[in-house]
């Protein structure tokens, strides 16, 4: 423990992540927990601390701010909308999953999480865990939760995963029965501008037996199942319009899936922008981005200052597909969307020691490359279609 000067600092951190991510409550509050506290309720100052983080996060209002001090716990946490949860420092603070099938932490709406250390379960389970359903206004973007300066590793399963999903509730097309396939593009896009933008900063995930990161927004056409075609009428649930993952200055390795996966739906567009960020030896891909087919803004992957070495297959795999298949060697099935696009931009990165560079769509089937792949070399060179490197 930092004493004073560690408590003036979450103080700050809290005040600018209730500002950032929500109104504050008056009266918000910090609730403190401790291996060595008395656990007295409410747990307001660090001697009375609670000995559990969920307790602590049970007490808590919107708003509310919970300290963690130094120690191991032995637990799973779920937050409270709009309740924080700051460590005393990755290295000080350790979170370990103790049931194989419940995330260590799961999020949700409006939490900033800082200076923790998440050991999931040796069997299965997942590090940090959110499930997001659109809000009601279903417009804007959304900014639901922030980690910074974690670390994940050992899980069974996935080291975060965040799925982005679809609320109940209809929209209805006017006169269904006589409008066309534009008419309903047109109004779908008149009505549905939604987006969730996660961040992620100054995080280690490594050793995970899944993906390091995903990030998964609903398929959206499993939904409309075909409105603006009459004989099938017109009831839509929407989703995000658009993900986007920004990874800073974090580190992905040694997981047995992907490395970095952000996957959308068929309406919608998967954003990855990651700077000054590592993903290394992974089993999988490197970075896995796609859209399935994606009417507004493809897939697109952005890296800058950024090493990608030493993945079992591609080091940046961006793609939009459909419903038509190829086979590809390895026993791969893919299908790729014509119309819509997948675009590597790499801005003073290292790309290599891959089975493959960069591969972006569209793109000719054939192989996991596809005629649209760079070289593993330091230097990446630029391919003609798809993708950029500067």
């Amino acid at each position: 423990m930092k004493g004073r000067s560690f408590l003036g600092a979450h103080l700050r951190l809290g005040l600018v992540a209730v500002t950032l991510l929500a109104p504050a409550r008056a009266g918000a509050a910090i609730r403190y927990v401790s291996i060595t506290g008395r656990n007295e309720y409410p747990y307001l100052t660090p001697e009375s601390a609670a000995r559990s983080i969920q307790v602590a996060v049970d007490a808590s209002q919107e708003g509310d701010e919970v300290v963690v001090h130094p120690g191991p716990y032995l637990e799973h946490v779920v937050l409270k909308r709009c309740v924080n949860l700051f460590g005393s420092g990755r290295d000080e603070v350790t979170i370990y999953g103790v049931t194989p099938v419940k995330p260590v932490l799961t999020l949700t709406w409006n939490n900033s999480v800082e200076g923790l250390t998440i050991v999931g379960s040796p069997y299965a389970g997942v590090g940090i865990y959110a499930e997001l359903g659109v809000p009601p206004a279903k417009t804007g973007t959304f900014r639901p939760f922030r980690i910074t300066d974690c670390s994940v590793r050992s899980c069974g399963g996935p080291g975060i995963l965040m799925f982005a999903r679809q609320e109940l509730g209809e929209t209805f097309m006017p006169d269904p029965q006589t409008s066309s396939p534009g008419d309903w593009q047109r109004y779908l896009a008149s009505i549905y501008n939604t987006k969730v933008d996660i961040q992620i900063s100054r995080c280690q995930i490594t050793g995970c037996g899944g993906a390091g990161i995903t990030l998964a927004v609903e398929d959206l056409f499993g939904r409309y199942g075909g409105c603006g075609w009459p004989e099938l009428g017109c009831t839509v649930q929407l989703g995000f319009k658009e993900a986007t993952l920004r990874l800073s200055q974090c580190t992905v390795a040694d997981c047995t899936g992907n490395g970095v996966v952000v996957r959308a739906g068929w309406w919608d567009a998967a954003w990855l922008v990651m700077d000054r960020c590592v993903i290394r030896n992974n089993n999988g891909r490197g970075v896995y981005v796609a859209s399935e087919g994606a009417v507004w803004g493809g897939a697109v992957v952005e890296a800058n200052n950024c090493v990608v070495s030493g993945n079992r297959r591609s080091a940046i795999w961006c793609f939009s597909i459909d419903d038509g298949v190829y086979e590809v060697p390895g026993g791969e099935v893919i299908g790729v969307e014509p119309s819509a696009t997948g675009d590597v931009i790499v801005t003073s990165s290292t790309i290599t020691g891959n089975s493959v560079g960069l591969v972006g769509a569209p793109f000719p089937p054939g192989s996991e490359g596809g005629g649209m792949q760079t070289s593993s070399a330091a230097v990446v060179p630029c391919p003609a279609v798809g993708l950029s490197c500067r």
